[in-house]
Parts: C-alpha cells; structure tokens; sequence
C-alpha cells in the first residue's frame, strides 16, 4: 500500500506532464504553465501557484468554455487592476454628482 506523500508525488507528476504535453499557457500573461509554476516547491511547502479564472466572473459556471488556467499572481493582478479601475470610475460619478450639488446650491443662494 502506498503512502499519502508517494500518491500526491504521483500526481504532481501527472499535472507536470499534462501542463507540458499540451502547452497550456496561462491566460493572462502567455507564459507556458510547467509542473514548476504548479509545486515550485516539490516538498509541497509552498502551495501551488496556478488557479482557474472564470471569464464571465460567475465562480459557478464551471462549463468548460469559461475556465482557463493562469498564475495566482497573474490572476490576482488582473483583479486588483479592475477593482482598482471600477473604484476610479465610481471617484468620478462621485465627484461629478458633488459638483453638480453645488452648482445647485450656488443657483439656490
């Protein structure tokens, strides 16, 4: 009977060799995804650095077509510059309602 530690070895092998047999590249950056960007540490320390991104955002729909492999960081990135963006768009609307707020008050006085 086989150990815990020799069956995740074995299947840390298996994604290594699919990552590479059919050149999946991360969705965001391009770069190939290796069995590396999976356990860059092979003692299993450091948790592995690819995730699923969901192209319509919904963490539901996992039908085939709306996933797609990336790096954590990668992916991680591209929320935080849509966050980011989607925050300045609100600073705008925000800004602009408070100026039409006092272009209002001025008439008023």
């Amino acid at each position: 009977m086989s150990s815990a530690y020799s069956k995740v070895e074995r299947y840390k092998t298996i994604i290594s060799v699919i990552l590479e047999e059919y050149e999946i590249k991360c969705h965001f950056c391009g770069e190939q995804l290796t069995g590396d960007s999976f356990y860059r540490n092979k003692s299993g320390k450091k948790m592995d650095e690819l995730c699923w991104h969901h192209i319509d955002g919904n963490h539901f729909n996992n039908i085939k077509g709306n996933k797609r492999m990336a790096h954590r960081n990668c992916h991680l990135r591209y929320h935080r510059q849509k966050e980011l963006a989607e925050w300045n768009n609100k600073k705008e609307e925000r800004i602009k309602a408070i100026k039409e707020q006092y272009a209002i008050l001025e008439v008023l006085v």
